[in-house]
């Protein structure tokens, strides 16, 4: 058994990503009928009606096209727990499925911190009712070739009689001319820079999988050696039929044959208050006599531009650790990347770190909002479902892969992001993704050190930046299993 990824052939492409060469995505969640067979020859023919052979795109397939124009589409496929019982596979066989998995995102919404205006009575539909049963994410080089997908896929749809219970569009964003500083325009990004809405580079600090990565990529944001060396991580982290990080073969569902080359995607949809950001920032920043940009960049844990605020090693910003760091003095021990990764804050090289980290293939949806303009200006606003308030026109869509979503996604939600005791914040929450809590705002703060005359800059009553629109958990088969799925080899 081996710890590095051989079978790229099998792989859904998914795990390699799509980025600049496929920046228009259609994502599509779909509910399947009563009828498990009838729901597997949709399964079957599906891949030919999106002009894709088959099976979904591979690994295999994405590396050899990626400069190919006329490979202009590919698309992914994955389940929840829900259609894959839709799909007419043994009970005893879906009963070995983990339980989170099994449950579901909306009945794990205290695990998640998913309350208030996250909670799953507020998401969009198709997610409050949890109707979703299979989610289908089509890439394209264009917009137009994105749309002949939609209508490809929504007249295959109809041949069956089924429909598509809710759309996103989202796409890669850039800087290009649009300004996004707040006070300082020596801040602002590349113009070809990939970033997220509150103005920061974004998709730099994924790990590298052993037998995925590039040949001659740096392995920089990986695990960390006993010499301080990066090296990937092991594909048994991400991919079920894989040693991992402790040598074992991740126990999957049963028979193991379902698992094999398969793991778990985690869709949130995450709305981003652009205003709320920029307007507390500079409030903030104001009554602390410090840059707003500054700040801003002190909140987040990476510059606009996406270079770390610690010293990086080599040309790649992705190669720095935080162990000359170790208070936080120039990247804040409760900064949000700071959180999510902490690298080797935590001591032992990164081995506290390794078995909670996380794919990240998000996207973000909705337009810029340039500044000094309102969200209102740029993005139409969806009234809340309880019509009180606008939910922001703009967002992420956070894609994560992992094998254990227990152990590695909810881990990082319900522990690093949501309470920060090992990294020495108490229970003060993330600045950027974490839930606010109204019945202790003192917990809603950030406390960073810096070498002004008072020695910290406190950021009390942090308001909710980032909030749950819908989301849940899928299985994301390999292909062969994708193919012995529809062909009812399961049942």
């Amino acid at each position: 058994m081996s710890d590095s990824v051989e079978q790229h052939d099998d792989i859904q492409a998914l795990f390699r990503g799509f980025g600049r060469n496929w920046p228009w995505a259609l994502f599509c969640y779909l509910s399947l009928g009563p009828e498990p067979s009838r729901n597997r020859e949709f399964l079957r023919t599906l891949p030919h009606a999106l002009g894709n052979g088959d099976r979904p795109t591979s690994v295999a397939e994405v590396d050899k096209h990626r400069d190919d124009m006329a490979f202009d589409a590919t698309f992914n496929v994955a389940f929840t727990y829900g259609g894959l019982s839709k799909l007419g596979i043994a009970a005893d066989i879906l009963s070995t499925f983990p339980q989170e998995y099994i449950q579901g995102m909306r009945k794990r919404a205290r695990v998640n911190h998913d309350y208030g205006r996250s909670a799953p009575e507020c998401w969009e539909h198709p997610w409050r009712d949890g109707s979703v049963d299979l989610w289908v994410g089509v890439y394209t080089r264009s917009d137009e070739v994105r749309e002949r997908q939609r209508q490809r896929l929504a007249a295959h749809l109809a041949t069956y009689g089924m429909r598509i219970d809710g759309v996103d569009l989202p796409q890669l964003i850039t800087a290009g001319d649009t300004p996004v500083w707040i006070d300082d325009p020596a801040c602002q990004p590349e113009a070809s820079q990939p970033m997220e809405h509150f103005g920061f580079g974004d998709g730099l600090s994924n790990p590298p999988i052993k037998g995925l990565s590039y040949s001659g990529k740096s392995n920089a944001g990986g695990r960390i050696d006993a010499k301080g060396e990066w090296q990937p991580l092991a594909a048994g982290e991400f991919l079920y039929g894989y040693l991992d990080e402790i040598g074992e073969v991740p126990e999957g569902p049963a028979p193991s044959g379902i698992g094999c080359n398969g793991s778990y995607l985690v869709l949130r949809k995450l709305s981003q208050d652009v205003d709320a950001f920029r307007s507390y920032v500079a409030a903030q920043a104001e009554l602390n006599d410090i840059g707003a940009d500054t700040l801003a960049t002190k909140l987040v844990g990476r510059s606009r531009s996406a270079e770390p605020l610690v010293p990086r090693r080599s040309e790649d910003r992705n190669d720095f650790m935080y162990s000359d760091d170790k208070l936080g003095m120039a990247c804040p021990l409760g900064a949000h990347l700071r959180r999510t990764n902490p690298r080797d804050s935590l001591g032992f090289q990164s081995l506290l770190v390794d078995r909670h980290r996380i794919l990240r293939r998000g996207i973000p949806y909705g337009n810029l909002v340039p500044r000094e303009r309102a969200m209102s200006e740029v993005n139409p606003l969806d009234l809340g479902t309880d019509g009180s308030a606008p939910y922001p026109g703009q967002g992420l869509i956070f894609l994560a892969l992992n094998v254990d979503i227990c152990r590695q996604f909810e881990f990082v939600q319900s522990q690093w992001i949501n309470f920060g005791n090992d990294l020495n914040q108490g229970s003060d929450r993330d600045p950027i993704g974490g839930a606010r809590d109204p019945e202790r705002p003192e917990n809603n703060r950030m406390v960073i050190l810096s070498d002004t005359e008072d020695g910290i800059v406190l950021c009390p009553e942090i308001p909710s930046f980032v909030e749950t629109r819908g989301g849940d958990y899928f299985f994301l088969p390999g292909r062969q299993v994708y193919a012995a799925i529809a062909e009812g080899r399961f049942s």
